[in-house]
């Protein structure tokens, strides 16, 4: 019942081609801030919109110690099969995880104090991108960003 539904919605929406063809055009950029929606046929459903250009990729100084997907977003040290054995930390691998959880709750503390209406996952991205920088921490997910943020406006990773 609830596929049918869903799927009827879709179907409303006209050509299912439209999905799956990139725009024709892009939105001339705003004279005075020279943002652009680079969908601007999509039929958006709220007030929330896309703004483009993207900001630059963050640069991590190379005191950082990186993860190996860092260089081409393949996890190589996550594919290998361990087993399905849990590993029992020893205590100086004790206190570097009590250590990391610390570190992740202070950046995640600062991203908190840093929401408020109006502000662009952008920004965000760069307050976290200097907490982490501040507290020497790698910074690295696949994209290159510091922090992930979806529609629903939750803070991941």
């Amino acid at each position: 019942m609830l596929q049918s539904s869903h799927k009827t919605i879709h179907k409303a929406q006209g050509n299912f081609l439209h999905n799956f063809l990139p725009p024709s055009a892009v939105s001339k950029p705003h004279t005075a801030t020279g943002e652009y929606d680079p969908y601007p046929k999509f039929s958006y459903t709220g007030t929330l919109r896309p703004v483009y250009p993207l900001s630059e990729t963050r640069k991590v100084p190379d005191k950082i110690k990186k993860p190996d997907y860092a260089r081409d977003g393949i996890p190589r040290s996550e594919q290998t099969f361990t087993g399905r054995r849990v590993k029992i930390l020893d205590q100086k691998e004790q206190d570097g995880m009590r250590k990391v959880c610390r570190l992740a709750r202070e950046v995640l503390d600062i991203a908190a104090a840093a929401l408020k209406p109006g502000v662009t996952t952008d920004y965000i991205d760069e307050v976290v991108h200097n907490a982490c920088l501040e507290r020497d921490v790698s910074v690295y997910l696949a994209n290159q960003a510091a922090l992930l943020t979806c529609g629903s406006h939750i803070l991941h990773h």
